[in-house]
């Protein structure tokens, strides 16, 4: 722009793109007002009956006392009624964990309320967990106004330690909604969605919507939301802080029993700051169905999205996502924050490699260093385990050494570590190499 610094140009021009992002996620909103219609049928107005936590059930939100015996009880009495009912949880903090989740119960919490994990690993809330399928629950905030939350803080859970907000396996119509997650770099990610067995059968969840979820402070391997299987399900406003926020990997070793694990998977409004990525498509051996994905916003990211070429880490030959999947309307912005495994640094423009951490960040595994593109496209090609997914509309502020939107496999620079660099997981080029 005439008679602008370079520096007050590029300020401008970032602000100019995260307020048309925010006009589009917006209007994005708007029409997604009936698109969830069609993903979820809400019957929390149907229920026979509804109870409060603290003044039905004896549970309090002022001490550190264990609640999760009071929950499961009023869960176990509601799904035991006619037509389900609704749990009220009043503005405190309550320690639970391992609650199951039954049909036809709906979780209402006060805005502002927080959970803590009682047990440092496993899941806070599970929902059809190896069991008969779940149906028509919901987990949200009593929302008087857009932007109310409740908080999940697993921020007392060691890094190491495998913990989860939401584990949703056979559920069948469900909203998982207007949640705060905090940790530190815990294993899994806050919202996880997998295969279950029951009955010698294999079950997914489906039908569903998950919206206004926020995770901070993940771990560079997993992140907001990871997928491992579903069916029909709408992802919408997922935002994260550090790993991937919405991460669609079927990569879990009990999915060889299956030859796909998702289909019609649809994300709208995904954002990550100081991250791998906003969007990861990474079917290992699975062969998926279609992913729909508008309105990516990555900021110090390795990139906003990440497609990963099929392989055979869980069955005998590379997976793929349907060929009419589209991913579009993307924007990266430049930051030096992202986070970066060894194998991640060979996307670093050469200019920029010595701005790379010496030290690993908090998940051991990850270093911080320059975002190097709008989107990883590994999955390019037309040999074995390489698959098409249409990508448009690409955008990318500050990328000063890097003008290219897309990078292929090919465009990657072999990075070799500095003597200074923390080792922390190798990867298994370097593995072979010993």
């Amino acid at each position: 722009m005439q008679g602008l610094s370079p520096q007050l140009t590029e300020n401008l021009m970032t602000k100019i793109y995260i307020v048309l992002i925010t006009i589009t996620f917006t209007l994005n909103a708007i029409a997604l007002k009936s698109m969830e219609r069609d993903f979820f049928n809400d019957t929390i107005d149907q229920v026979s009956k509804t109870v409060d936590l603290v003044t039905d059930y004896g549970a309090n939100g002022t001490d550190a006392k264990d609640d999760s015996a009071a929950l499961q009880k009023a869960i176990d009495e509601m799904t035991a009624t006619s037509r389900g009912g609704k749990i009220c949880i009043p503005s405190g903090i309550y320690y639970v964990s391992g609650v199951a989740i039954k049909s036809n119960v709906h979780l209402e919490l006060d805005k502002g309320t927080t959970i803590r994990p009682e047990n440092e690993s496993g899941a806070v809330f599970s929902i059809g967990a190896n069991s008969a399928a779940v149906s028509n629950v919901s987990v949200r905030c009593k929302t008087g106004e857009a932007g109310d939350r409740f908080a999940v803080d697993l921020s007392a859970v060691k890094p190491s330690v495998s913990a989860t907000a939401v584990m949703a396996q056979n559920v069948d119509n469900f909203l998982i909604s207007d949640i705060n997650v905090v940790e530190t770099s815990t294993v899994h990610s806050a919202l996880r969605f997998n295969m279950a067995t029951y009955n010698g059968d294999y079950f997914f969840p489906r039908n569903g919507v998950v919206k206004n979820v926020d995770d901070f402070g993940a771990h560079n391997g997993y992140g907001t939301v990871q997928v491992g299987g579903g069916t029909h399900i709408l992802f919408d406003n997922i935002t994260g802080t550090g790993g991937v926020t919405l991460r669609l990997e079927s990569g879990s070793g009990g999915l060889k029993a299956v030859s796909g694990s998702m289909f019609d998977i649809v994300g709208r409004n995904i954002t990550c700051t100081n991250g791998l990525a906003a969007v990861m498509i990474s079917p290992h051996a699975m062969k998926n169905g279609t992913v729909d994905i508008d309105g990516v916003f990555s900021d110090s990211c390795r990139s906003a999205v990440r497609i990963d070429r099929g392989d055979t880490r869980n069955g005998s030959s590379p997976g793929h996502f349907a060929a009419d999947s589209v991913v579009k309307n993307v924007t990266a912005v430049y930051g030096t924050n992202a986070q970066l495994k060894f194998g991640s640094c060979k996307w670093v423009p050469v200019e920029l490699r010595d701005q790379i951490s010496a030290g690993l960040n908090p998940d051991g595994i990850s270093y911080s260093g320059p975002a190097c593109c709008a989107v990883i496209y590994t999955a390019f090609g037309e040999e074995e385990g390489h698959f098409h997914v249409t990508v448009t509309n690409v955008n990318q502020v500050g990328f000063d050494y890097q003008p290219q939107k897309i990078m292929f496999e090919a465009d990657a620079v072999p990075y070799r570590r500095r003597p200074d660099q923390a080792k922390g997981s190798k990867s298994k080029n370097e593995k072979k190499k010993k």
